[in-house]
């Protein structure tokens, strides 16, 4: 199973990250150190090439890295794998292609400092999370064109978060939910 870092952004301009990993076991992610703890536990392999963790452990059945359908993309292998992936979009989860590593802010960060951002990491939106880590909202370059930088915060002008999907969801539920909801982007 890939660590996945998550680096949130407060008001007070700090940035701390977070390493998760997906627990089969309780069916959600959790913090590396609590995984760690776990009697499941076997250990942890770098990859220095691709700059990833893997975590291993007894209840994932499976000790191979993941090829994430973005580098089989890359790898010029596009066109039957996009036939085979409408074909199986049912059965393949969303943990299969989501971002691993997730920039997030706080609903208190200043719109200049998000916008700062969003230019500086070359991405269009950020999912916004409380305290706790828990996502409470989205937030995206179109939220800031339509309110602007000069004032406020992510809270005022954020997409607040009415539903959640868990990454063990198929492809095909994700994208149902995008299109009745209109966005673009699932935290």
């Amino acid at each position: 199973m890939e660590v996945r870092v998550r680096q949130t952004l407060t008001a007070d301009g700090k940035t701390s990250s977070h390493s998760t990993v997906y627990c089969p076991r309780q069916a959600f992610a959790v913090r590396v150190n609590e995984c760690v703890d776990c009697d499941e536990y076997i250990g942890l392999s770098f990859d220095r090439e691709e700059q990833t963790a893997m975590l291993h452990c007894y209840e994932s059945g499976s000790l191979t890295p993941r090829q994430s359908l973005r580098n089989l993309l890359a790898a010029g292998q596009s066109e039957g794998l996009l036939r085979k992936f409408r074909e199986r979009a049912d059965s393949i989860p969303v943990s299969r292609i989501m971002s691993l590593n997730v920039f997030c802010v706080t609903e208190d960060v200043t719109l200049r400092a998000l916008a700062g951002c969003l230019l500086s990491r070359g991405i269009s939106g950020v999912p916004v999370v409380d305290v706790g880590g828990k996502p409470i909202g989205v937030v995206s370059k179109t939220d800031l064109l339509r309110h602007g930088t000069d004032d406020g915060r992510v809270s005022d002008i954020m997409t607040p978060m009415s539903f959640t999907l868990n990454e063990d969801q198929s492809i095909s539920k994700a994208s149902a939910l995008m299109a009745y909801e209109g966005i673009h982007r699932l935290p």
